[in-house]
């Protein structure tokens, strides 16, 4: 009983029971939706951390499901990038499935230049990207434009299955809480159900950071 009331599944429960009960108490379309992104996107989170190619499955799921709220709420950065992440989603998951060893990814890391050259280009692509989502009108540019850029760069470097994937993760959810906190001033109510998605999945961050160090110690001590 011990191995299953672990900190990972205690939060993954609690997430589960608490955005549940949000759901049945604003209950509407467009809430229900939110509660099946969010719990999708939680789960993959959950799995993610843990460096089991199954976190991309979810993750695919709750992204396809995010892009209607993202058209309800003209949050255009995100629905973009919630069109593109399922593509690169379905590149790592090769990946990962390709590197596995004892049922989790072989942790990998990224050499100095290219860790460099990510940040830069990342920096650059902030700056543009906020600039397209100025021009079209999208809501909060700039932290859409940030969120889409962070992530994109979380992205890549999951495919390249470096642990540095969990600290853009952590960024990328700190700009989700905030967006969704503006949307609940909107009166949005599902927002709360994205909070509590985001505030657990910024646990799984913080696991992940973890886990992913421990398996890079362990797999380089069998080289």
């Amino acid at each position: 009983m011990k191995k299953y009331l672990n900190l990972e599944n205690i939060v993954l429960i609690a997430s589960f029971i608490i955005s549940l009960i949000i759901a049945i108490l604003y209950s509407s379309l467009s809430v229900w939706i939110i509660f099946f992104s969010s719990i999708f996107g939680i789960i993959s989170s959950f799995f993610s951390s843990q460096g089991k190619w199954l976190g991309f499955v979810f993750d695919i799921i709750s992204y396809a499901i995010y892009i209607y709220t993202c058209l309800t709420q003209l949050y255009y950065g995100e629905m973009i990038l919630s069109v593109v992440i399922i593509v690169l989603h379905v590149l790592s998951l090769v990946q990962w499935k390709k590197h596995e060893e004892n049922g989790v990814v072989v942790v990998d890391d990224l050499s100095k230049k290219m860790l460099i050259s990510s940040l830069v280009i990342s920096i650059i692509g902030v700056v543009g990207y906020t600039a397209v989502l100025w021009f079209i009108n999208s809501e909060y540019p700039i932290l859409n434009g940030l969120a889409t850029v962070v992530y994109l760069l979380k992205c890549f470097y999951s495919y390249k299955r470096s642990v540095w994937q969990f600290g853009c993760y952590l960024v990328y959810e700190i700009i989700f809480i905030i967006l969704w906190l503006l949307a609940l001033e909107n009166g949005e109510m599902g927002g709360y159900i994205f909070l509590v998605g985001g505030i657990s999945e910024l646990i799984f961050c913080v696991f992940g950071l973890i886990n992913f160090n421990k398996l890079k110690i362990k797999q380089n001590l069998k080289k």
